[in-house]
């Protein structure tokens, strides 16, 4: 039996082809897909029957249970949840945007129906994808400019190219994960945070003249 991860490196916003292949007909599988990033856990799992050939192909055939059901070929990726055990109201927030999330697969024999990351059944096969935000040759820097901070990033390229400011709500700090993204896809971006971030104020309320 083997497993195929079809391409191994991407940007987060692009498709990740998973097929198992020489399973017995009607062979009945659980892939799991696993994540720590920044100490922090995430998984997600789902049930497949292989078609008559002995393949599962996530493209074209359903989930029959699991974290999401139906033909989803990203399903395991956006139906990921916390590992239980673990502080409440986790979210999957990429920080440091230079460094990619490696996502483990594993595929096992039966159906399960997983509630964490351990289990006794024997692993089958596995594989592993690198997903980031940051596309090579995008840059970044730093503003502080008047009462302005936040971080540019620049496509690759000589330009011009289309500009975006991106701003998030009453989180605070700076997050730069879709800023990044843009960047990767050609928009000039502008990360502005303007609350709890170097010598920014640090209360939640903030009066923008028009």
């Amino acid at each position: 039996m083997t497993l195929s991860v079809i391409p191994r490196r991407v940007l987060v916003d692009e498709v990740i082809k998973i097929v198992v292949n020489k399973l017995m007909p009607r062979q009945k599988v659980t892939i799991i897909t696993q994540l720590e990033e920044d100490k922090k856990r995430f998984y997600s799992y789902a049930n497949f029957e292989a078609d008559r050939n002995g393949v599962v192909d996530l493209g074209v055939h359903p989930s029959l249970s699991g974290s999401y059901t139906g033909v989803m070929p990203m399903g395991l990726f956006c139906s990921m949840l916390p590992v239980p055990g673990q502080k409440k109201g986790l979210r999957l927030i990429k920080k440091d945007v230079t460094t990619a999330m490696t996502f483990d697969i594993g595929v096992y024999d039966g159906v399960h129906h997983v509630t964490g990351t351990r289990h006794t059944t024997p692993l089958m096969s596995c594989g592993s994808v690198e997903r980031s935000y940051l596309a090579e040759g995008v840059t970044v820097q730093e503003v502080e400019q008047g009462n302005i901070r936040g971080k540019l990033f620049l496509p690759k390229g000589a330009g011009p190219f289309p500009g975006v400011i991106d701003m998030f709500g009453t989180m605070g700090n700076i997050i730069t994960f879709r800023s990044a993204l843009l960047a990767s896809r050609g928009f000039a971006t502008l990360a502005l945070p303007y609350l709890h971030y170097k010598d920014l104020p640090k209360y939640d309320y903030i009066h923008i003249e028009s």
